[in-house]
């Protein structure tokens, strides 16, 4: 029975060993782009109700706007026009409400969606 639980905790060991060396190896972390963050913050500085601006590893934008009651899926597709006319990369805009990232309402984790659009 020792040698049965023995070989259990042992190949336990050699899967996180092996799990260890891959991710120390093989796990490159991606570098934000220096482009997109520069235009997340022309974005944040250029338009008056945009509070906070910035594009994930997913190439998605979320924009942090003040909460009034409205959908905003309309400003989230000009949002994606004039990334667009900038050639930026991204497929996605979220407009979220600001202060929201703790609401227990939220949608995701960066707060309650107000509004999207997928930009073509």
């Amino acid at each position: 029975m020792r040698t049965c639980l023995g070989n259990v905790v042992i190949g336990i060991m050699l899967i996180i060993l092996a799990f260890v060396v891959y991710a120390r190896w093989f796990y490159v972390p991606r570098a934000p782009d220096p482009l997109l963050e520069r235009i997340a913050d022309q974005i944040e500085r250029e338009e008056p109700k945009v509070i906070e601006a910035f594009i994930n590893d997913a190439r998605v934008m979320y924009v942090t706007v003040l909460d009034d009651g409205t959908r905003r899926d309309g400003y989230a597709c000009y949002l994606c026009d004039r990334l667009n006319a900038r050639r930026a990369s991204v497929w996605k805009v979220n407009v979220v409400a600001a202060g929201s990232h703790r609401s227990s309402r939220r949608d995701n984790a960066y707060g309650i969606l107000l509004g999207d659009c997928e930009c073509k």
